[in-house]
């Protein structure tokens, strides 16, 4: 029971719209962490990939009750559904960011190009498919935007944009993945499978 996240390429356009059916699902994709095959609206796909996902300066990002995305200073356990995420998509039809604890019918969306626009876990968004850029804060981190320069932040400990080309290499914008273990499990497919620790 876990969440999901997407990402490869640098775009030069940004994506709107909600999510599609992804029109080719590659999971490895060349970045550190792997792509998801893409949810319906109440079911994972038959490959999911968890992660914890935190930022570069440190702050983990953990969904809430409502319809916020937190970043919190705490490393969320694994147990915890809300701090587990997976991604779909590719470069063609941009990549999306689901959570494990929200479940597969909500995702993260913005609803305009603004700075300082808080993240919204929903079903549709203006913007819920993004692109991925490779930051130089650190060795396998990774931002998404839309628009020319919205980046995802941590803006007073919320997911929310700054609308800001610097984003592209901020700490505070650019995520690292951690995969999401359970004792001698992991989760890949839609059930937990059991993986050798010898």
């Amino acid at each position: 029971m876990l969440a999901c996240i997407v990402l490869p390429g640098i775009w030069s356009s940004p994506f709107a719209g909600t999510a599609t059916a992804q029109s080719s699902y590659v999971e490895d994709q060349g970045y550190s962490f792997l792509i998801s095959k893409s949810p319906t609206a109440t079911a994972w796909g038959d490959t999911v990939h968890w992660y914890k996902v935190k930022t570069q300066r440190g702050a983990w990002l953990k969904a809430t009750s409502g319809t916020d995305v937190d970043l919190v200073t705490a490393e969320p356990d694994t147990t915890d559904l809300m701090g587990l995420w997976c991604v779909t998509g590719n470069a063609t039809d941009g990549y999306s960011f689901y959570n494990r604890g929200k479940g597969p019918g909500l995702m993260v969306t913005y609803d305009a190009v603004a700075d300082n626009k808080k993240a919204v876990m929903a079903a549709t968004g203006t913007y819920s498919q993004f692109v991925i850029g490779t930051s130089t804060a650190a060795a396998n981190s990774y931002t998404f935007h839309y628009g020319a320069n919205c980046y995802f932040n941590n803006r007073d400990g919320k997911l929310s944009t700054w609308n800001d080309a610097r984003g592209a290499n901020d700490g505070g914008s650019s995520l690292l993945y951690k995969p999401a273990r359970l004792g001698g499990l992991y989760r890949r497919q839609t059930q937990w499978q059991p993986v050798s620790c010898g």
